[in-house]
């Protein structure tokens, strides 16, 4: 493919040093605002419930295979957005059923009060 050793993606490269120092370097600079502004409660459902989450998109995954095959790219573009749309609504679901109850601070007072959250949590 060219390239060389320093692209190899089985090789930690100098390149690839490089990006990691990059990400690094933007992610404790802005990861902080990014976290507390840009977070979808939905998103943040998913993370609270992720392992029955990841079970219920395994069960549909297998589902889909068994449905609709390994056609991949022969199968029509609408079934293919059905299927997305389906998975995401079986996976809120499953997120909103076990989900943790919310609590009613907000990103700015969990972390002004994230010790009060630990002893709670504790108990």
């Amino acid at each position: 493919m060219g390239g060389g050793d320093c692209a190899d993606k089985w090789h930690l490269g100098p390149l690839r040093v490089l990006n990691f120092l990059a990400l690094l370097v933007l992610t404790l600079r802005f990861g902080g605002y990014v976290s507390t502004s840009f977070l979808p409660r939905w998103l943040e459902m998913f993370g609270a419930a992720s392992l029955p989450v990841f079970c219920a998109h395994l069960i549909v995954v297998l589902l889909a295979l068994t449905v609709v095959g390994d056609r991949q790219g022969a199968t029509p573009l609408w079934v293919d957005g059905m299927l997305i749309a389906g998975t995401f609504i079986v996976l809120y679901a499953t997120a909103s059923w076990f989900a943790p109850p919310a609590t009613n601070l907000s990103a700015a007072d969990s972390t002004k009060h994230g010790r009060l959250l630990t002893v709670r949590a504790a108990r």
